[in-house]
């Protein structure tokens, strides 16, 4: 909303020159988060095999199986890692993983 010489933004009435200003850094904070992002990606997709990226391009997650755990890792900054626990052949269930750690293996026989 502009009142004369000034424009509101719901914050602060700023100048037409602080509002230029303003929109300038955030043009900047906005391009440098999509280089860090994309960097991010790339250094993500240099550890993944071909298959993972390819389901990470296709789907937006890759599978991973670390210490005879299922995990799926979805694209996202919270709540993207998932522990998938088998029940059947068909069904399975996934756990939210985080700062709750699951209980130890129970020892082998």
């Amino acid at each position: 909303m502009r009142y004369g010489g000034y424009t509101f933004t719901g914050v602060a009435l700023l100048t037409n020159t602080e509002q230029r200003e303003w929109d300038a850094a955030q043009a900047r904070d906005r391009e440098r988060r999509e280089a860090i992002q994309k960097r991010a990606r790339e250094l993500l997709c240099r550890s993944l095999t071909p298959a993972q990226r390819q389901s990470l391009d296709e789907h937006g997650f890759f599978d991973l199986n670390v210490g005879g755990r299922h995990y799926r890792i979805r694209q996202g900054t919270h709540g993207n890692v998932r522990l998938i626990l088998y029940l059947e052949d068909t069904m399975y269930l996934t756990v939210s993983c985080g700062v709750v750690s699951l209980p130890p293996e129970p020892p082998s026989p």
